[in-house]
């Protein structure tokens, strides 16, 4: 009868459902509650905690991002927290610890900042160069407005964004020159060209110079003139779409002779420095907004 008893106490006595586990991080560990599974007859592993990584676009949303995610998890300075700056994108994770809450700050960029970065590095026919000069249009600017300022891309970007000096490029007509005196190049298979540098009255190169073309339309059709071009010309483009970041380039257009065809080789030598600059101006941005988190870490991976 004590055998039966106990046989009986043994298939109706189970173990408790629930239970508790350690979880260990990088850093600390946590309890975590788990169930037991009458099939395996074990305690399953902890539930995974529910992460749905996110992915914005702007310096703003990701900032905001960042301390709305502090908040919900009651982290009021930051800790065990990162943001990873990169050339490409950036990351931030609200916990290394247990590696939760991440999100992707995945730059697009300005369309034109993506054509110059196009047209950097080519060699170009007239044709092409005019349709270079049609795309850029809206940011091919008068350097000699802000030529006399620091050259710090915050103070360059301070200008640009006033309303005077919008006001003063539309009345310069600055792009008309440009294109006008790009658009008269109508070159000719058998033209000489002739390149010399343009000097004022005190001596220094004022950044341009003369060259021969045979002219192929207008009244002098079929005659050589010199021509006055610019060494090039400087644009201020948005570093991402929507942005209020500006990239001041420059955009150098040096004209070769191959054999009798003229082309156009187009550089952009401070493309690279202006990125930078505008991912460490990022990197200022984020840590002026989030600079009450006094641990949490900000890394500019350049």
């Amino acid at each position: 009868m004590e055998k039966i008893l106990e046989f009986i106490k043994s298939i109706t006595e189970k173990r408790p459902v629930l239970g508790t586990r350690t979880e260990y991080g990088k850093y600390t560990s946590r309890l975590r509650t788990v169930e037991y599974s009458d099939r395996d007859k074990v305690y399953q592993n902890p539930a995974e905690v529910y992460s749905n990584n996110i992915e914005v676009h702007s310096i703003k949303a990701f900032t905001d991002y960042i301390s709305e995610e502090f908040k919900r998890r009651n982290n009021a300075t930051g800790k065990f927290a990162t943001v990873q700056l990169g050339i490409e994108k950036s990351e931030f994770t609200a916990d290394d610890d247990f590696n939760e809450g991440v999100c992707t700050y995945n730059r697009i960029k300005s369309e034109q900042l993506k054509q110059i970065q196009h047209y950097n590095g080519q060699e170009l026919d007239q044709e092409d160069l005019i349709e270079m000069l049609l795309r850029l249009k809206p940011s091919i600017i008068n350097y000699g407005f802000i030529a006399n300022m620091e050259t710090e891309a915050d103070n360059y970007n301070e200008v640009i964004n006033t309303q005077d000096f919008s006001a003063q490029m539309q009345a310069k007509g600055y792009y008309n020159d440009i294109f006008a005196t790009y658009s008269k190049l109508k070159i000719s298979r058998n033209a000489t060209m002739n390149i010399n540098p343009v000097f004022g009255a005190d001596g220094e190169s004022d950044n341009s110079y003369t060259c021969t073309f045979r002219l192929t339309a207008g009244n002098n059709a079929g005659t050589d003139e010199d021509i006055k071009i610019p060494e090039g010309f400087y644009i201020a483009c948005p570093f991402v779409k929507a942005g209020y970041y500006f990239c001041v380039l420059y955009v150098d257009i040096q004209p070769l002779n191959n054999n009798g065809n003229v082309t156009f080789a187009v550089k952009v030598p401070n493309f690279e420095t202006e990125i930078e600059n505008a991912i460490i101006h990022e990197s200022k941005v984020i840590k002026e907004n989030l600079k009450d988190y006094s641990e949490l870490l900000v890394l500019a991976d350049l």
